[in-house]
């Protein structure tokens, strides 16, 4: 507890301000000082839609690290162009594929 007005917190032997982050171990949790008190929240973790999710070290939530497509894998942050057709630019990005015409912009294939 803290004197009125207070708006510190002491954490660990450490002064925080009011509103910003204090570390803590569990990655499942972030914390804030709040008025002179420690408030952590539990992380909501997205919805994820792969089926060979990981849980990353010192991560909360699981993430997808692969993409298929097409009876293709292609690891997370990749890019390609469809083979059935060369105008059309994927990319996996954490278990989802999204795929963008690109007629008449970078692909010289394209009309």
């Amino acid at each position: 507890s803290c004197c009125p007005g207070c708006h510190a917190c002491l954490y660990h032997q450490k002064v925080y301000a009011h509103t910003h982050s204090v570390p803590t171990p569990d990655p499942c949790n972030t914390c804030t000082c709040n008025h002179g008190s420690v408030v952590c929240d539990t992380v909501r973790c997205p919805e994820i839609h792969c089926v060979d999710a990981h849980l990353l070290p010192d991560h909360c939530c699981p993430t997808c690290t692969h993409c298929h497509h097409l009876g293709t894998t292609y690891q997370s942050g990749s890019e390609w162009w469809l083979e059935e057709d060369p105008c059309v630019k994927c990319r996996c990005e954490s278990g989802s594929v999204t795929c963008v015409s690109q007629a008449g912009y970078c692909n010289p294939q394209c009309p």
